[in-house]
């Protein structure tokens, strides 16, 4: 089967193709590979482990696995990509790679993993416990209660500011029932009235007759 391999570097000559047969591997892949690149993709003599083969956004770092299991056909594309910084930057100028930075991603995403894999073995049972986010827990969040006359956001007055009458809280200046224009403000006046009138018959004396 025809492969096309393209390299990261994105000059002229970093595509090329190469014909394998069906059944080849990861490793028979790279040594065609370094086989048919050009000088300007690979350097004459070049060792497999100078570069490493990306597929589908998966690096082929298992030599022994068949290029059937990995979904490869016949005109598939595989990217090629440099182990070597320095090599390539002598190669090609990165600045000027389409590929170039999606590549390094997906390379990076994979040794990003290989590490935490090695450091989850060590990684103590209270660290791992403080890092996991316990689902459908919310903080409370506290509000500050303000005065319900209109538009004053003076805080509530504790104990003071409660109106008997119509049942709401305001703050000390118009915690009085004239001062937030209580709504029960006549059902108060009539209660006063009738107060101070029995107030009035309780003290009121009567001249003896003589």
């Amino acid at each position: 089967m025809k492969i096309f391999v393209k390299s990261s570097s994105g000059s002229p000559d970093s595509l090329f193709s190469i014909t394998i047969p069906d059944n080849s591997s990861v490793m028979d892949l790279k040594t065609s590979v370094i086989i048919a690149a050009p000088i300007a993709v690979l350097p004459s003599g070049a060792k497999p482990s100078l570069f490493k083969l990306v597929f589908n956004g998966k690096v082929l770092d298992i030599l022994s696995q068949k290029l059937e299991t990995l979904d490869i056909v016949d005109h598939s594309t595989i990217i090629l990509v440099h182990n070597n910084h320095s090599l390539a930057l002598q190669l090609f100028n990165p600045l000027n790679s389409p590929i170039i930075k999606k590549v390094e991603l997906c390379l990076a995403r994979t040794d990003s993993a290989t590490l935490s894999n090695t450091l989850t073995p060590t990684t103590s049972p209270t660290a791992a416990a403080a890092s996991v986010t316990k689902p459908g827990i919310k903080r409370k969040t506290f509000s500050k209660k303000t005065c319900h006359f209109l538009q004053c956001h003076q805080p509530q007055a504790k104990f003071i500011g409660d109106c008997t009458y119509c049942n709401h809280k305001y703050c000390s200046k118009h915690r009085l029932v004239e001062d937030h224009s209580c709504s029960e403000l006549r059902h108060c006046q009539e209660e006063y009235r009738a107060k101070n009138a029995n107030k009035l018959m309780n003290e009121q004396t009567f001249a003896s007759k003589v």
